[in-house]
């Protein structure tokens, strides 16, 4: 089922005023795809998701599920007649039955035959591995358990739309990492256009097929997560997707006869000879995996102090004072310490400019 979204439109009515949650967003989701909404709290992807669902009406604007209008001027379809299932963060299991009764209630509420029922909670227990918990009750399971029951009753129903509101947010690290790799093996067995929100830009790389960036109640840009990562569209993609984030300085470009020299607080931090760019104020961005840092000096290199040194595993983190501006940079040389003087360079290829 593929879903379209135009000029979609929320607005709420407080001791404020006026809230304009969602400003005119356009989104079109394919059919089969894992979809994610991704930004920070407050910024409209729960609200959206809770539109797309049918459990409240847009203020102005139209979605579409395959061709038919479910929200539109003179239109609403409530989440019955749009056939979707949700999975929530709180896992919202019914205390008093058993992991099969939990699963199973949808299906019982729309009368569905014993047999049936019985047949197509098996399987989806046994797609998420809680066979052996059928009998259990919701008390005695790990979060991680609750959560997976709670997928299993909302795939039970077969829905064409299969939606997810931060479910992984309850859990620990590690089983937050299980959990999502079971969840994405599941929707490709599934097939099932899916559209999850999340806050948490690892979990949106990671799942999604494209990912919607949100902030302030309007679409920041569309893409996949290597797109978003290599091409972020302005300074909040930039610094919101990545880990460690992308360093940033304002700064200018000026035209020089052998490129663009890139600067910032006085320092002339790259050449940049891309003939896309032009002259002016910009935002000089670079991943801390594209900086070389050397003990000693190098071509192009610009001479900094560590203030920090945070060991990763693989890899430590440092981080210098460079352009009027704090910088990260990651690097393999365990012999760079705190408070020692060292060499950094912007790789040219790798810096983006905003303007």
């Amino acid at each position: 089922m593929n879903i379209s979204i135009k000029n979609l439109k929320k607005e709420f009515f407080s001791i404020r005023g006026k809230v304009a949650v969602l400003d005119g967003v356009d989104l079109e989701v394919e059919e089969g795809e894992f979809f994610v909404l991704l930004g920070p709290s407050g910024c409209g992807k729960s609200t959206l998701l809770n539109l797309i669902a049918g459990l409240e009406r847009p203020t102005s604007g139209e979605i579409r599920y395959g061709g038919t209008v479910m929200a539109g001027p003179g239109a609403f379809t409530g989440p019955r007649g749009r056939n979707v299932a949700m999975v929530f963060q709180s896992y919202a299991l019914y205390p008093h039955l058993s992991v099969f009764g939990n699963v199973a209630f949808p299906l019982r509420i729309a009368k569905t035959p014993a047999p049936e029922i019985k047949e197509r909670v098996e399987k989806a227990a046994a797609m998420l591995g809680i066979t052996p918990l059928l009998g259990s009750k919701p008390g005695e399971l790990s979060g991680g358990e609750r959560q997976r029951v709670a997928i299993a009753r909302a795939v039970v129903r077969r829905p064409d739309v299969l939606l997810f509101d931060e479910p992984l947010s309850n859990l620990d690290a590690q089983l937050r990492l299980a959990t999502r790799v079971q969840l994405k093996k599941l929707q490709r067995e599934l097939g099932i256009t899916s559209i999850y929100v999340t806050h948490d830009q690892v979990e949106a790389m990671t799942l999604g097929d494209r990912v919607a960036v949100l902030k302030g109640g309007r679409l920041q840009q569309l893409d996949t997560p290597m797109g978003l990562y290599e091409r972020p569209a302005n300074r909040f993609v930039a610094q919101f997707i990545g880990s460690p984030p992308m360093n940033l300085a304002e700064g200018a470009l000026e035209e020089t006869p052998e490129g663009y020299a890139a600067s910032a607080g006085g320092v002339r931090l790259a050449l940049l000879k891309d003939p896309a760019l032009k002259a002016g104020p910009a935002g000089i961005g670079i991943r801390p995996s594209d900086i070389e840092v050397s003990r000693e000096p190098a071509p192009g290199a610009l001479p900094v102090r560590i203030d920090s040194a945070e060991p990763l595993g693989r890899d430590i983190l440092l981080s210098f004072s460079l352009a009027g501006a704090e910088f990260s940079a990651l690097t393999a040389d365990k012999d760079l310490k705190e408070g020692a003087s060292a060499h950094a360079r912007l790789i040219p290829e790798k810096i983006h400019v905003f303007y």
